[in-house]
């Protein structure tokens, strides 16, 4: 099981891991408005995998990854709680849903692709990728942006 946050960048139109931080660092100083009155203005994907090599991102169309992080983990606690969540991403029309598969698995499907996964497993995985996310995020702003997403991941799944 693997979740990674991909950047676009508008520049090269490449999405990059958000594990090649120097790059990603290099390419916040050059874009003037990544940062704006308190928003976070850097697109990019969320890519979700599981150990058959099943991937699923939605299609190729970026979209703003602070907002995607919330609606993510929202859509993930109201799944936990009632078996079932469904969301749009924030600026597209690609519609998210989580849904029961059996007692020990979920099904995610982003727009017309479904993959599915352990449920403990996606959960461990996802708080593992929203925190990578808030660590580079807090690192290239020097603590100039910041939200609730990690408190709200971490209470995941108690």
């Amino acid at each position: 099981m693997n979740i990674q946050t991909l950047i676009f960048l508008e520049n090269e139109q490449y999405h990059l891991s958000i594990e090649e931080r120097e790059r990603i660092q290099s390419y916040v100083n050059k874009k003037e408005n990544w940062l704006e009155d308190g928003f976070l203005n850097l697109e990019g994907i969320i890519a979700f995998s599981n150990d058959r090599n099943d991937s699923i991102q939605g299609m190729d169309t970026s979209d703003e990854l602070a907002p995607l992080w919330q609606y993510y983990t929202e859509a993930l606690d109201c799944y936990l709680k009632k078996d079932y969540a469904t969301f749009y991403y924030p600026n597209t029309p690609i519609e998210v849903t989580f849904k029961k598969h059996s007692s020990h698995s979920l099904s995610l499907r982003i727009d017309q692709d479904e993959v599915v996964y352990e449920t403990t497993e996606f959960i461990r995985a996802f708080q593992q990728a929203a925190a990578s996310f808030v660590e580079l995020i807090n690192s290239i702003s020097k603590g100039a942006y910041s939200d609730d997403l990690l408190v709200k991941v971490k209470a995941l799944a108690k």
